[in-house]
């Protein structure tokens, strides 16, 4: 069975991340939970979080997964690249039995298209340490994947059902069905979807096909000031194990630089 590697770095809070004909930009919560988004990249942005869940998804004890992300490019005019390292092991104590610090390395590409359509592909697990080569955590993961915004144009974006966030995309490796999983390779994409909907200011609902199961969550982030924000997320999953999964995610957000790109005027 599979671990869950929950997608905690793309954070639960995008900062100023959606380009405006404008100067401004707008703030959102996180639009996935498992599934990476096409969103993301951006330099001068870090995040850190930690997710934990009452139990893994091939057993009965509590476990928690942590990481470190980094934006380093500029996807509405160049490239955007993005940079995460997952700890798989926090503890060994709970969890799986002697974990503790183990790991990954991921990263992707992601590109800006028409002021609407953000494209993604990336490899998660494409380095790791601590782990067997033939364990389910280590999969190599190949995807890609593609978001795009439905915007009202009678609500102020944000708000309440002011938009409906769309991702679709493909991996192999972690994103496969139950049948077609195997530990001696990563065999072929498979297909996975998101839907996001904010039901309040700055909290959003998501429900997800993850590839091999089905994830609900809330998502929602506390800005802090114009560069920093805390996210928190509550999920449920393994709906077709029919042993629903919880998890709980907490982040930090900070974007480094004096300004945006968007914040300058054309």
């Amino acid at each position: 069975m599979k671990k869950c590697l929950l997608h905690i770095l793309l954070l639960f809070y995008i900062p100023n991340c959606l380009a405006q004909k404008d100067t401004s930009a707008i703030d959102i919560a996180g639009i996935s939970i498992e599934n990476p988004s096409g969103i993301g990249g951006y330099f001068g942005t870090i995040g850190v979080g930690i997710a934990g869940q009452h139990k893994t998804r091939s057993g009965g004890r509590p476990d928690a997964n942590a990481g470190v992300y980094a934006g380093l490019g500029d996807p509405i005019r160049y490239i955007g690249i993005g940079a995460s390292v997952s700890i798989m092991g926090v503890s060994n104590r709970y969890g799986s039995k002697g974990n503790f610090g183990e790991g990954s390395f991921n990263i992707d590409i992601s590109k800006l298209l028409f002021r609407a359509i953000y494209l993604k592909v990336g490899v998660q697990n494409l380095t790791f340490w601590g782990l067997p080569e033939n364990a389910v955590a280590a999969q190599r993961s190949y995807f890609g994947s593609g978001t795009i915004l439905l915007v009202s144009k009678k609500r102020k974006i944000g708000t309440a059902f002011s938009y409906i966030a769309l991702t679709v995309g493909a991996g192999n490796g972690l994103f496969r069905k139950e049948k077609n999983f195997t530990v001696d390779g990563s065999g072929n994409l498979n297909p996975f979807y998101s839907i996001a909907v904010p039901v309040f200011r700055q909290t959003n609902a998501v429900v997800e096909w993850s590839g091999y199961d089905i994830s609900t969550g809330l998502l929602s982030y506390v800005k802090l000031s114009k560069k920093q924000a805390l996210g928190i997320g509550f999920e449920i999953t393994d709906y077709l194990l029919k042993r629903p999964r919880y998890a709980l995610t907490f982040s930090y957000s900070l974007n480094l630089l004096k300004n945006y790109y968007h914040d300058y005027k054309r």
